[in-house]
Parts: C-alpha cells; structure tokens; sequence
C-alpha cells in the first residue's frame, strides 16, 4: 500500500548505456498529464558520461541510482524495491511514452482494482522516430492467458503492474532475456492474477540494431523462450505448450 505523501507510481527504468534515444525516453516521462509518480532510473555498470548526464537532470521526480552489478532483470528488481508506488510503470531508455500513458493507465486501474497488470497497444518508430508498424494487443485476461501458451502478449515497456503482486511473485529471475515472459507465465499460475491490455497505443516502441530485442539477438536467445514453454508443458501438462516449442524449433530451423 502507498503510504500518505508517497507518489501512487513508480516508474522504473534500467540503461547502461545511451544508444542517442535517452534523452527523450526521459522527457516524455516528465511530459505526462498525470503528475503522481517518482522515476527512478537505474544505471547500471555505465560509463561515467553517462551518469554524469543523468545527474544534469534536476526534475524533482527524477531519484537516481547507480549499480555495479549488471543485467536487466536484478536492476528492475533493484528500482521496484526502492519504490514508494504501489504500480510500477515500466519503461524503456529508448522509447517514448504517449502524454497521456498515465493518466490512462492509472484511471482504469483505479477503475478495475481486481487488475494486477496492465498493458497497452504501441506503434513502432525506427531509430530516426518515423512510425511504423502498429500493435493491437489482445484485450481480456482470457485472451492474454490463451495468446500467452504462443508468445508474450504484453509489451513490457507498456505495462503497470500492483507491486504487492510483483513482490508475491518474486519479481523478475530470468537473467538472460525474456525476464517479462517468465514473470507473467508464472503469475499465470494464479487464477487470481488479472491480466489486462488497453487497445490506446500509448507507446511509441523504439526498433534499432543495438537493443536487446532486435532479430539476431531474440533469435540468439530463442533456447530461452523455448526453455520456458518446456517448463510450462512439465507444470501444466497443457499439450499447447509442447506444440509452441515444435513451432519455434522449425521456425528456427527454417530461419537460421
């Protein structure tokens, strides 16, 4: 629970390095309508321009931290503790929040208080921000559960989450990729946990050859994503489970 005089969000955002799109991942964060929330930015292992830069940012809603421990997954963990919000907003030091992301957010889970996650739709932008193609995301918890036996149907840096929720679950543990996939996918175990997704896109999603999420690297780690759907068949005996895994193993194959 928020205390009294704490912000009701916490965005929490990791970089260790900026790819020329930091800047403006983090004004349109201070650019939101909706004005109760502290951002916590997190450098992890980066360079001394890099925090030297972040600490020219004189917002007081801006709490900076630095870490010596790489990975994405223990930075997040690291921000969601360190946060007085009872929603975590994520956010990503290469894409660019919608103005209104907040306040949406916020009000529908104010809204629907039995919702534990919460994402959007997005339109990707490539590095020079011209958009491109847009992500109309499943809605219903039932259509999230289904679509999520097949891929990942929340677009992490979209998402609010309950941290009461976050913290039952452990938060993030995957190390390499996909930290976001196997955090929902065990929630999913819970009939309790509440999926969700706004069809508003209100993110412009950064698509660029350096970041984690670009082809050659999910392809590198696609024994990942494997590995957790083969965990998923063992735990639920759901045979859909299994048919993912054939799914992306010929896909592989066929695109190596």
């Amino acid at each position: 629970m928020t205390q009294l005089g704490s912000p009701l969000v916490s965005v929490v955002m990791a970089v260790n390095r900026d790819d020329g799109f930091l800047k403006e991942a983090v004004e349109s964060v201070l650019a939101q309508t909706y004005h109760n929330f502290e951002f916590l930015i997190i450098a992890n292992v980066a360079p001394d321009s890099l925090w030297n830069y972040l600490k020219t940012l004189t917002d007081p809603r801006i709490k900076l931290f630095r870490n010596l421990v790489g990975g994405l997954p223990f930075n997040l963990n690291y921000g969601v503790n360190q946060a007085q919000g009872s929603l975590i907003a994520r956010m990503d030091a290469d894409d660019i929040c919608r103005p209104e992301r907040f306040a949406v957010q916020v009000e529908y889970l104010n809204a629907h208080p039995e919702v534990s996650v919460l994402g959007a739709g997005c339109q990707e932008i490539n590095e020079q921000g011209q958009p491109g193609a847009i992500y109309n995301p499943v809605l219903t918890n039932s259509e999230i559960r289904t679509k999520m036996i097949w891929t990942c149907p929340l677009i992490h840096p979209t998402v609010v989450f309950r941290k009461d929720i976050f913290l039952k679950f452990r938060g993030y543990q995957f190390s390499l990729y996909a930290e976001d996939y196997d955090l929902w996918l065990r929630m999913r175990h819970d009939p309790q946990v509440i999926f969700a997704n706004l069809k508003q896109n209100l993110l412009q999603y950064r698509i660029h050859g350096k970041q984690s999420s670009n082809a050659a690297l999910i392809k590198r780690n696609f024994a990942i994503v494997m590995s957790l759907m083969m965990r998923e068949f063992y735990l639920t005996k759901d045979p859909r489970f299994l048919a993912s895994v054939v799914k992306r193993w010929v896909w592989s194959k066929v695109h190596r």
